[in-house]
């Protein structure tokens, strides 16, 4: 079957940023045992095939969503190739349907066309937190879209009290905390609202800005037992941008 040409692009730069936020995520946060893989990350089931090159014990099985019907045929043929080495499960759907039926920890990569933006996605994650579907010792990568807006005074507003809480001020340090850090903000929100801040930690492994088809943002996150605090969920962990070839640039805070 031919690849659905309204499928999204995974490309060169996409590829780059998965490998150094889950290098870091390794590094510093990954427990010592196979990962289920739960990813909304394209038809082609690209980023599978790129975790089982960092490595084979990383994961065992993946589950991977799609809910366009043309999308989901493609990455179920697909899965087929990878049924011998990492045991795909294809599901048309939700990656927000997902539930949890595995002890082992698990690495989730929504991997989002749009913006990850609070007023659509807090009540998802917070079912993630509240049913166990994120838990400590799991790690979580999500990406979002940082191109065209609807103005940044609308854009920026939403998130007032995160930046009130942090002492953001200027309008150009809210820009930059925003690219830097509004799925953190949505995250928090979501943790709060399933009442368990001071039952798990969310922290930042990091970020990387990119540019494929349009400028997006992957962010990282490992989940470890203790509390949540915004600026620990915000703050931590590097800010890299690609500007040049694949060679990322470490960004200074703007404030």
């Amino acid at each position: 079957m031919a690849a659905p040409r309204n499928r999204a692009v995974f490309g060169a730069n996409k590829y780059a940023a998965l490998h150094l936020i889950v290098a870091r995520w390794l590094r510093l946060h990954a427990a010592n045992t196979p990962h289920h893989y739960v990813t909304l990350g394209g038809s082609e089931l690209k980023d599978i095939r790129n975790l089982s090159f960092i490595g084979k014990d990383l994961v065992e099985g993946a589950t991977s969503y799609e809910q366009d019907s043309r999308r989901f045929a493609f990455a179920e043929e697909t899965s087929l190739t990878l049924l011998d080495r990492l045991g795909v499960a294809c599901v048309q759907g939700d990656i927000f349907e997902f539930r949890r039926t595995k002890d082992q920890p698990h690495l989730v990569f929504v991997d989002l066309e749009g913006a990850c933006r609070a007023a659509d996605y807090v009540e998802k994650f917070a079912r993630f937190f509240g049913e166990g579907v994120l838990k400590p010792g799991d790690g979580l990568l999500i990406t979002s879209y940082l191109g065209r807006n609807a103005g940044w005074s609308r854009v920026l507003s939403a998130y007032d009290a995160e930046f009130r809480i942090l002492g953001i001020t200027s309008t150009t340090s809210q820009k930059w905390w925003y690219r830097r850090a509004h799925p953190a903000f949505t995250l928090f929100r979501a943790i709060e609202q399933a009442g368990m801040l001071s039952t798990i930690r969310v922290d930042c492994v990091g970020c990387v800005l990119y540019a494929d088809t349009s400028p997006m943002g992957l962010y990282g996150y490992a989940m470890t037992n203790g509390n949540t605090q915004l600026r620990g969920i915000s703050i931590q962990g590097p800010y890299l941008h690609m500007k040049s070839g694949f060679v990322p640039e470490l960004v200074d805070p703007a404030e």
